[in-house]
């Protein structure tokens, strides 16, 4: 007993009509791991068709034995008398081997079930929140210093832990109410930021304009010019200390397509006013 994947052309109308029962799992949420799916009478019918969608996994049992399973995303029909899609590959002659020393011998099912396993990247639920438009969906968009503690969304507060003990910053969330720390296993070794600083911001040429519409046309006036050099890294540890840089989360899920359900950054970084600049690097210019 197998799956066999049907032809794209196989996913219309014409062939939709041969199938005998189609067995599918279509919500999935970032709180479900596992769906059982099965037929009224506990038995799957030869050339049954199997729909698996993108970030599941596929498993069919028979009276507890794993049959066959899937994790590619496609349209499959179930053949009882092929064997099973995973054995092939280099190995396949060994694993024949051994799947008939486990089968029945052609003795007819009496329970067969397929589980649908949720096996998308999933955002840390106990810290998102739904979509409004998409509540199958989380995100986690938040801002935090390591001077105050935040809310969001009336139910956790966040604030950045520097601990220069262990050379590490890291995120910390907190209960709302109580302040007590709920979690702070996710952060930034001094290493990696000190090499991402000396990397993005070596050398920074800042430039302010003057803005103006004529005839239905945006036109700019560049006025000043500063170049800063040498960003330190202990200014931007005291800086982070103080509160005049912050770090934004912007976590979301793709909405559609082949990555549904997966996390996608939307520009999670730290941040400092313009007015702030000076005070990260050693040296600076201005040029008007």
């Amino acid at each position: 007993m197998g799956l066999i994947k049907a032809a794209a052309s196989a996913i219309g109308s014409t062939m939709h009509d041969q199938w005998k029962e189609a067995i599918r799992c279509e919500n999935m949420t970032n709180e479900v791991l596992m769906v059982k799916k099965t037929t009224p009478n506990g038995v799957i019918s030869n050339k049954s068709t199997m729909i698996v969608a993108a970030g599941q996994c596929a498993i069919i049992f028979d009276n507890g034995r794993v049959i066959d399973a899937t994790a590619e995303e496609g349209v499959y029909t179930f053949d009882s008398s092929s064997t099973p899609s995973f054995f092939a590959g280099q190995f396949g002659a060994v694993f024949k081997e051994m799947w008939q020393r486990f089968t029945y011998n052609g003795a007819s099912a009496k329970q067969q079930a397929v589980f649908f396993f949720n096996i998308k990247e999933i955002i840390n639920n106990k810290f998102g929140t739904p979509y409004e438009n998409n509540p199958a969906l989380n995100r986690l968009h938040t801002s935090m210093f390591a001077s105050r503690f935040n809310t969001s969304k009336e139910k956790f507060s966040f604030r950045l832990i520097n601990d220069r003990n262990v050379r590490l910053l890291r995120i910390g969330i907190y209960d709302i109410n109580t302040k007590a720390l709920i979690d702070s296993n996710v952060g930034y070794t001094y290493d990696c930021l000190e090499k991402i600083l000396n990397k993005k911001l070596k050398n920074l040429f800042y430039v302010s304009a003057e803005r103006k519409y004529e005839d239905g046309e945006e036109k700019f006036y560049f006025n000043k010019a500063e170049i800063y050099f040498e960003p330190s890294f202990e200014k931007f540890l005291d800086l982070i200390d103080r509160g005049l840089i912050m770090y934004d989360i912007r976590i979301g899920s793709y909405k559609s397509g082949k990555n549904y359900g997966k996390p996608h950054d939307h520009g999670s970084g730290f941040r400092i006013l313009e007015s702030n600049l000076r005070l990260l690097f050693l040296r600076h210019e201005i040029i008007e």
